[in-house]
Parts: C-alpha cells; structure tokens; sequence
C-alpha cells in the first residue's frame, strides 16, 4: 500500500503515482477523435436538465406534495387536464422547486404548515363493540358434524338405481355397464 497518512501525502501520492498508473492502465484511446458535444441551444433548459426529477399527481385542489412539503398551484398557471394528472417536478440544484405540466411550468407556493395539517374527524355516535356470531359459545349446530362417514358413493348410486319406476328403464333405452341413467 501507500502508506499514506495525512493529505499532502495523499495529494502528493495522487499526482505522482495513482494518476500515472490510472491513465496507463484503465484509459483507452478515443476510436474517433472528433468532439461529439452538442452545442447549447436556447430551448436547452440546463436548470430543468441538472436537476432532481419525480412524477407527482395533482389533487383536486390542485395542490402537489414533494420532499414532504405540499405546494399550491397559482390560479393563472390552472389549465385544463391538470387535476389529477401527473406533473414533473424538479428540485433544482440551487434548492428551489418547479412543476411543468407539458411543456409549460406552474407557478408554485409553499402552503404553510397550518394549512396541510388534516383537519380532525367530527365525533360521531360512540360505535358499539362488534359481536360475534357464536360470540357467548352456546351454538352447537355443528357440534358433531363429520364424525360419522356416510355411505360410499357406489352405494348410494346403486340405491338411486334400484329405486327408479321399471318404465323409466325401459324407456330410457339400452344403457353402458358402469353408466347411470340420467
């Protein structure tokens, strides 16, 4: 290792050192040497473009909440579609918020504290406790449900044919060993 333990020694180590071996080792020359930056026009927003972009909805009336803070949207920026819709919002990198709808951007203010505090739920009638059905224990309707097996299938089926008027056979016509007449 370096042994490097203060930060003249770090800096000196970087320039002489790691800077040498990181340009020979990890660079790799250019295939085409021509300058691939795009110019800067006048519809490049770099504000909007180096800045910390989310989706919020618009609520109903037509506030936003970003970065736990709930901001108002001004009446002249108010167009139609916003309610409900999603807006870009950018915290920039001076600080500041900002909201495009589209191509256009809103005029945003901060709501006080007081104003974003939910309002209290009107007390209403004292609910009462939720009973259950079996609530006391007493019913005993399936008491013993299940502890005595019924007859097997072929049984009863076999039972439902012995049962059947004979005209019925004989109207029905032929049938298939194994098959019940319907």
């Amino acid at each position: 290792m370096a042994k490097v333990n203060t930060l003249e020694q770090a800096n000196r180590y970087l320039a002489a050192e790691f800077l040498a071996w990181w340009n020979q080792t990890l660079t790799v020359a250019a295939a085409n040497t021509e300058d691939a930056h795009r110019e800067l026009h006048t519809h490049h927003n770099l504000t909007g473009i180096l800045s910390h972009v989310e989706t919020r909805q618009v609520s109903n009336d037509y506030t936003i909440q970003f970065d736990s803070q709930r901001y108002q949207i001004q009446r002249e920026s108010i167009r139609t579609g916003l309610r409900g819709s999603g807006v870009r919002v950018e915290k920039r990198l001076d600080g500041s918020v900002a909201a495009r709808f589209g191509e256009d951007y809103l005029e945003l203010t901060l709501c006080s504290s007081a104003a974003s505090v939910a309002r209290p739920a009107k007390p209403g009638p004292a609910a009462r406790p939720r009973t259950e059905p079996n609530a006391g224990g007493q019913s005993q309707w399936m008491k013993h449900f299940g502890q005595q097996p019924g007859p097997p299938l072929w049984k009863v089926l076999q039972e439902i044919d012995a049962s059947e008027e004979p005209e019925a056979k004989r109207s029905a016509g032929p049938t298939t060993p194994g098959r019940r007449r319907v």
